[in-house]
């Protein structure tokens, strides 16, 4: 043997163990994206209640309204509390005369319930209750994914899902802690469906039955994973009809049973623009769902914001239009290059994250609506990631792989650079804002007058204000809370009589309605209608072309001085006593 060749023979282990230590790094570096995924998410623990969860809270405490069952604290307004929520103010004036949100979600009011009965308002256990069925759904995930792909694909995928955006406001929001629920059960029941529907054994069904059973209880969100069993079985090799009924039936029938419920106990949502009933608002449904699908695509995969919620038509368009362009021939080449049974799971996963997004089209879109969706774009995006940051060989670089390395280089940034750091802001956004709403409660429990009956919001600038306060309120609540507008910016505010005033807008509308407003769809008021309650009438005097307010009239019953009444206004730093004008004059509301 020639020196050379002795050389070269010695350098064969050191050749061959290097790529397997390379590979041990990656492995570990994905494990620590998972652990960073946790401590990304810990800040929770600290947000404090927000919006409907003080509406729960109340429920829990005997103080809205009829006493709830523990299974009813999603049982928001319908016809037997409407009346009593305008004339408190815990929802405003220009609300639509039936608006009715009510959801059946028997499992995660019953949650909601228990922790109320054991921690009462200590906010951090109720958060870590919501982190414990993050942490049940991202288990859930990578148990499903290592069922069908490698340890590495499946890691990846399991990182993607974990740092999602989409999980903060279930877990920030308590009341929104449903999705949380949904997600978890769902997905282990679809891991036990695969088993039951790959090894027809009888454990595996019955499992798969109680798990889709309990997700069905815990809400609406379940239903997306229809989807997901629709995709299983139009990939299947073909059977018997007896067979394939049996087969799916421990789904079907959890799922039949959610909606003969539904329907019977008159669950429902609507006189809202937010939501859409496809069963009962199929036509609102169907033209707000292209828009509503683009802006989730787009969040799902590309990790873009809310703001294109508001796009115009032809920009949400080519948002849409751009992502399935953008990721066509990766996920195209990713198909053909897998085995036949990886290609078969990968095909079922990636239809079933489109078709899941069917029931969340009723909502205005929001990146809180994905995580059953992200199921399968984990998945997708795990295996992308891994072809192009792991191949079996080195792939040609140029034309559709070139193309394909690109856009996994994007995908790695949008779920692992921005994902993260999207996830970080909105939580800390979030619970800034929450916080400091509170301190906008100190404030008014300061100063408002334990003897005035009515309290005037002229203008309302939170979510908060206009939505629950009386319940954050407590015992501090006046008994008549009046919101004159929402969000309107600059304003001129006219004293027209002694009991009378009127509002005229400057730059924005005085409140709004419309395809993702929550109090009222384009059921409009028009100029001339009034709205008559406790004490007060509110006329619209005028509109713009979309149907917005743009001069308002009230009048009281009483004289706008008289001592039992309250005037204040919420700007960018808090709620102020507002002076009214003598009667013949006007001044500005001024944010």
């Amino acid at each position: 043997m020639t020196t050379n060749d002795a050389a070269a023979a010695a350098t064969v282990p050191e050749t061959t163990a290097d790529p397997r230590r390379a590979d041990r790094l990656r492995t570990r570096l994905v494990w620590a994206l998972v652990a960073l995924a946790v401590l990304v998410h810990l800040p929770a623990l600290m947000a404090p209640f927000m919006l409907d969860d003080w509406a729960q809270t109340a429920m829990t405490e005997g103080h809205f309204g009829a006493p709830r069952s523990p299974f009813d604290l999603y049982d928001y307004v319908d016809d037997g509390n409407r009346g009593q929520l305008f004339d408190q103010g815990v929802i405003p004036w220009w609300t639509h005369p039936q608006l009715v949100v009510r959801f059946f979600r028997p499992l995660s009011s019953a949650l909601v319930w228990a922790d109320h009965a054991l921690f009462g308002r200590h906010t951090v256990w109720h958060h870590a209750h919501s982190l414990v069925w993050w942490a049940l759904a991202v288990v859930g995930v990578h148990a499903l994914l290592s069922r069908s792909f490698s340890r590495r694909t499946a890691l990846l995928g399991t990182a993607v899902f974990a740092f999602a955006p989409c999980h903060v406001m279930p877990l920030l929001w308590l009341a929104n802690r449903e999705v949380l629920v949904s997600a978890a059960l769902g997905v282990w029941a679809l891991v036990w469906y695969e088993r039951w529907r790959d090894g027809r054994q009888p454990r595996a069904g019955l499992v798969s039955l109680a798990l889709f059973s309990a997700a069905v209880l815990a809400g609406e969100y379940t239903l997306g994973f229809v989807g997901y069993v629709l995709a299983i079985e139009l990939v299947r090799r073909r059977e018997s009809l007896a067979r394939r009924a049996l087969g799916v039936s421990v789904f079907v029938l959890p799922i039949a049973a959610y909606l003969v419920a539904h329907v019977a106990l008159h669950y429902d949502a609507h006189g809202s623009g937010f939501y859409r009933n496809p069963l009962y608002d199929t036509g609102d449904y169907a033209r707000g769902a292209p828009r509503r699908l683009a802006t989730l695509l787009g969040e799902a995969w590309l990790g873009v914001d809310d703001t294109w919620v508001g796009s115009s038509s032809w920009a949400l368009a080519l948002l849409g239009v751009g992502t399935v362009a953008l990721l066509a021939v990766p996920v195209v080449r990713l198909l053909r290059d897998l085995e036949r049974e990886e290609r078969r799971r990968a095909t079922w996963l990636l239809a079933g994250s489109v078709l899941s997004l069917a029931p969340v089209l009723s909502v205005a879109p929001s990146v809180r609506l994905l995580a059953v969706s992200m199921i399968g774009v984990s998945a997708i995006v795990g295996l992308l990631l891994d072809r192009a940051w792991f191949p079996p060989t080195p792939p040609p670089r140029r034309g559709a792989a070139e193309w394909a390395s690109l856009v996994a280089l994007l995908l790695g940034f949008a779920h692992f650079v921005r994902g993260p750091l999207d996830t970080c802001l909105l939580e800390k956004n979030t619970i800034q804002a929450s916080t400091a709403f509170a301190d906008r409660i100190a404030w008014l429990r300061a100063h408002i007058d334990r003897a005035k009956s009515t309290v005037f919001v002229i203008r309302g600038d939170t979510a908060e204000t206009v939505l629950w306060a009386p319940m954050m309120l407590g015992d501090a609540a006046p008994p008549h809370w009046r919101v004159l507008t929402f969000a309107s910016g600059r304003s001129l505010l006219l004293r027209t009589g002694e009991k009378s005033l009127e509002l005229v807008a400057s730059d924005r509308p005085l409140f709004h309605v419309g395809p993702d407003d929550l109090f009222r769809s384009y059921d409009a008021l028009q100029p001339g209608d009034s709205v008559a309650l406790g004490g007060m009438r509110a006329t619209v005097l005028k509109v713009d072309e979309h149907e917005m307010p743009r001069r308002l009239r009230f009048e009281m019953d009483r004289d706008l001085d008289d001592p039992s009444y309250e005037w204040i206004t919420e700007g960018d730093d808090g709620f102020r006593e507002e002076t009214l004008p003598p009667k013949g004059y006007g001044q500005p509301v001024l944010p």
